[in-house]
């Protein structure tokens, strides 16, 4: 995990390196795609420049990096194949970056519980405090005890004898040098009897202490976050991305309850960018307050149950992010089109539709218009990409008296995907909601009574719930690595009329 910056490493491999990897129904053996000898060669020579480097915090982070490169390594020539090997290794890998690598000549020290261990080194660079360790060892049991005893998810899969034993292993590192990295997990294995379902190991910083936040509360939100990503990794190693992103950062809260380092990340999802794809890689880590509305609409052991959509065992459904999510619902009699447009709606008055929503942010408004005596009738128009939405607020201000009729004509294409919805500003407080039905010509009329003065503003929401879905098992970066639906266009002419 990396929450406030990635390490050159890690934008390298997304960058430069990875191909986007097969997911759901279609997707193929893990090895897909064939990653430039000489990109190789860049990553292995960043690792001697990256300390106190930093990048975008918008990129992938360095545990999905890995993976992709895990599901591509097949694919290159035996060369390169041992040096990608080298970047997949344990701390304790000769081969390992020099980035967590134990020198030969030290003895790991290793604590263990009945199911995983924690390995740290107490002398050289990468050197931890017994104390950080058994500090790591708890944060990492408790995510352990809620994720999996308590929330039902499955275990990491048993590593079989590597690190020692088959117990899950997390090893501590001096990773902060290579600028804000937290901590990062690995695919390591195919599970036994298993195409898509892997082995993972965690590597953690070994003090947290050079991060800015609360050295305990950065291990916790990490441990949290890593070690769900090792119990996604034995659903499906090449499930979405952003899926995998988002979930894990959501996980942090349900560990860790009192440890809020994920919101900082709600400007970047689509509270503060409402435009960009819900399965956009760069805005994953926001996207954590999806997750947190479905546990909230179907109960916390709905986000578990899609997860048992996207299971790729032999012969389960291996359903797609989006495609589970859809059908978990609509098996409630829960359509993904509204249960999408709820989802935003939600965003515009966090306080009313979240728990501890009073703190968050609200959706960013994606455009402004007046209309009044001066100005009794706007235009306006806009362009949706797939799963985002746009919003219009619209002031109501001072007007001639027979002006006593908002009204609001809408025009959308891809009537199928488009919601939507008006959110009526009163000027004593009140939020009134019309959801607005849209003809077959893909037309929308509302009339919103402003006689009195009474309304302040109206807030125009048009989601645009079409799912990347055709071609999937190719490597869009999209939901299902498929391509996604085209834009939707909606325009409108807001009027003030006797």
């Amino acid at each position: 995990m990396n929450h406030r910056g990635v390490t050159l490493l890690a934008l390298l491999l997304v960058a430069l390196l990875l191909p986007a990897p097969t997911t759901g129904p279609a997707a193929g053996a893990p090895g897909e795609g064939r990653p430039a000898p000489s990109v190789l060669a860049a990553v292995e020579s960043s690792l001697a420049t990256t300390p106190g480097a930093h990048a975008h915090r918008d990129e992938q982070d360095l545990t999905l990096a890995l993976r992709d490169l895990w599901l591509s390594r097949s694919a290159l020539a035996a060369t390169d194949r041992r040096r990608a090997r080298g970047l997949l290794a344990r701390p304790s890998d000769p081969h390992a970056p020099e980035a967590w690598r134990y020198p030969g000549e030290l003895t790991p020290r290793r604590s263990c519980t009945a199911r995983l261990c924690v390995t740290h080194v107490e002398t050289g660079r990468h050197a931890a405090a017994p104390a950080w360790a058994s500090a790591t060892l708890t944060a990492v049991e408790a995510a352990w005890t809620r994720l999996v005893e308590q929330l039902g998810y499955r275990a990491p899969a048993p590593d079989g004898s590597a690190g020692g034993d088959a117990r899950f292993d997390v090893y501590l590192a001096d990773l902060s040098s290579q600028g804000e990295l937290y901590g990062f997990c690995a695919p390591e294995e195919l599970a036994p009897g298993h195409h898509a379902r892997a082995t993972a190991f965690c590597v953690l910083d070994n003090d947290m202490a050079q991060l800015g936040a609360s050295p305990s509360d950065a291990l916790a939100a990490t441990a949290a976050h890593e070690f769900f990503h090792a119990v996604q990794f034995n659903y499906d190693v090449g499930e979405d991305r952003w899926f995998m992103e988002a979930s894990a950062t959501w996980a942090e809260a349900q560990v860790f309850a009192r440890v809020r380092d994920n919101r900082q990340f709600l400007a970047q999802g689509q509270v503060g960018r409402p435009t960009l794809p819900l399965d956009s890689v760069t805005s994953s880590y926001g996207n954590w307050i999806f997750v947190q509305f479905l546990a909230q609409r179907g109960g916390i052991d709905a986000v578990r149950q899609i997860w048992e959509r996207l299971d790729a065992s032999p012969g389960a459904r291996d359903e797609w992010s989006v495609q589970g999510v859809g059908r978990h619902f609509a098996a409630r009699g829960d359509a993904w089109p509204r249960l999408y447009a709820d989802f935003v709606r939600a965003n515009f008055r966090p306080a009313r539709h979240y728990t501890g929503g009073a703190s968050f942010p609200r959706a960013a408004v994606t455009a402004r218009a007046h209309v009044g005596r001066r100005t009794p009738s706007v235009r306006r128009a806009a362009w949706l990409p797939h799963l985002s939405s746009h919003s219009l607020r619209l002031r109501v201000g001072a007007r001639d008296r027979s002006q006593r009729l908002l009204r609001l004509d809408l025009r959308t294409t891809r009537r199928q995907h488009a919601r939507i919805q008006v959110l009526v500003h009163r000027k004593d407080g009140r939020v009134g909601l019309r959801r607005v039905p849209v003809g077959r010509a893909g037309r929308a009329v509302v009339r919103v009574n402003v006689r009195g003065g009474r309304v302040r503003h109206v807030v125009v929401l048009t989601s645009h719930s079409g799912a990347a879905h055709r071609n999937c098992g190719g490597n869009s970066g999209w939901s299902c690595g498929g391509d996604p639906v085209g834009a939707l266009r909606v325009r409108l002419r807001a009027r003030l009329l006797p």
